[in-house]
């Protein structure tokens, strides 16, 4: 190659995968938020409340939501509640399951099932994902018992 083929060789590469790169933003590894998290914070759930997120390898979640201080049933049967009871239970927690993608900051996911039915089959984003080792955090536009867009903060289980 001649010396000038090494010159234009040694100036294009660069600038072609800076142009590569600059198309393509750089993206938070998935692999960074695959695991077992636990719930540290979620406004809707109150102090303390208790939940867990299971992010795979292939792309399936599961999450759980759940006030703290949810009040046993009187009947030690689920499926003999008060009203009350029931209603307890549904404002307090909430689950979900299906499969996810994170893109950028975004976390995608595609509901196949929920406590809240109306959830079941939609496909929603949660915004401003950040993930390190050991917290996961983003911004839920559209709680699912309405209102301002909430914060939720999620722990590695080790």
């Amino acid at each position: 190659m001649s010396r000038s083929g090494v010159v234009v060789s040694v100036l294009v590469v660069p600038v072609l995968a800076f142009a590569l790169a600059a198309s393509y933003p750089a993206t938070q590894s998935e692999n960074v938020v695959v695991g077992t998290w636990k719930l540290i914070s979620a406004d809707a759930f109150g102090e303390s409340p208790l939940g867990s997120l299971m992010l795979d390898r292939n792309g399936h979640f599961s999450a759980i939501f759940m006030r703290a201080n949810l009040p046993p049933y009187a009947s030690n049967s689920r499926l003999e509640g008060t009203m009350d009871e029931y209603r307890s239970t549904v404002n307090g927690s909430v689950a979900v399951f299906g499969t996810y993608a994170l893109e950028g900051d975004s976390l995608h996911f595609h509901i196949d099932g929920s406590t809240f039915p109306n959830w079941t089959g939609t496909d929603q984003t949660r915004y401003n994902v950040t993930a390190s080792k050991t917290k996961l955090e983003y911004t839920q536009m559209h709680p699912s018992a309405g209102g301002a867009p909430i914060v939720v903060v999620w722990q590695r289980v080790n």
